[in-house]
């Protein structure tokens, strides 16, 4: 009846260490920054309906779309 094509950007994570001649003039040794997001799109035909749903009513809620960032320090 529908179309169950998908295609989902489930889980993307970035990080980036910065050298230690960039950031040893502020007492570091470490410096990392980051950003991780979970079900960040999804391209489908169907767009009223979510292909990984099991409820066959057609009636779902939608997946949540999750953005973490941070960073981390090292003395």
């Amino acid at each position: 009846m529908f179309s169950k094509d998908y295609i989902r950007l489930k889980n993307v994570s970035l990080g980036y260490n910065f050298p230690e001649k960039f950031i040893g003039q502020f007492g570091l040794t470490g410096f990392r920054v980051y950003m991780s997001g979970l079900n960040l799109a999804t391209w489908a035909k169907q767009d009223i309906y979510d292909p990984e749903s099991t409820t066959s009513s057609g009636q779902f809620y939608p997946q949540q779309t999750i953005i973490n960032t941070g960073f981390s320090l090292t003395f």
